[in-house]
């Protein structure tokens, strides 16, 4: 249970992470809707359906973000179930084949025995059904979505990873805006005469 929040915690973070580096480059650039307006927070983004956001990243960028559209897709999906549908969890062990028939069979001993009220036996066969197939170290948000599981202990090292590298990337982008910016600033004093 700690690590299901734990891991909770940190689909969350990683997120606002990068929702953040969008809101950065939002206020460093100005950037504005048509009618000058600042961008309501739902059209800030480092995806391309954010038209605005997208459009003022250099090509560069753009062409970086857009190899990442995969993952990025991956941390939508998982971070709208976790806030809005279905929290992850870490399922307790995974059942190949044979273990499948073996709980399904067991499960349908454990129906007669609630029927006849026997809860001796009731309990027995859930733990004979724990004791049933493999620990693996997933996380889950809904089959019924068509999500996959997901690795966490790997993918935990390369979302950070990947936040990470997105970072430096806009904000080397930030430092030649800053650059170019001090440019303009120096080549617009007045010469001053002797």
């Amino acid at each position: 249970m700690d690590s299901t929040a734990f891991i909770h915690t940190f689909v969350i973070n990683v997120y606002g992470a990068i929702d953040n580096l969008a809101h950065i480059w939002c206020a460093e650039w100005d950037i504005r809707d048509k009618r000058k307006r600042p961008l309501a927070p739902s059209r800030i983004g480092l995806k391309p359906d954010n038209e605005i956001v997208w459009m003022s990243l250099p090509a560069d960028l753009q062409a970086y973000l857009a190899e990442h559209q995969q993952w990025f897709a991956y941390l939508e999906n998982y971070r709208h179930a976790l806030a809005h549908r279905i929290p992850l969890y870490i399922p307790p062990r995974q059942l190949g084949t044979a273990d499948q028939h073996s709980f399904a069979a067991i499960e349908a001993q454990r129906g007669e025995a609630a029927a006849q009220g026997d809860w001796i036996r009731f309990d027995e066969l859930g733990g004979m059904q724990d004791q049933l197939g493999s620990f693996e170290p997933h996380i889950m948000h809904s089959y019924g979505e068509a999500a996959q599981p997901v690795r966490f202990h790997a993918q935990l090292i390369c979302d950070i990873a990947t936040v990470v590298e997105i970072g430096e990337n806009l904000f080397r982008q930030l430092d030649a805006l800053a650059d170019r910016r001090r440019e303009c600033r120096v080549s617009q004093r007045p010469v001053q005469s002797d």
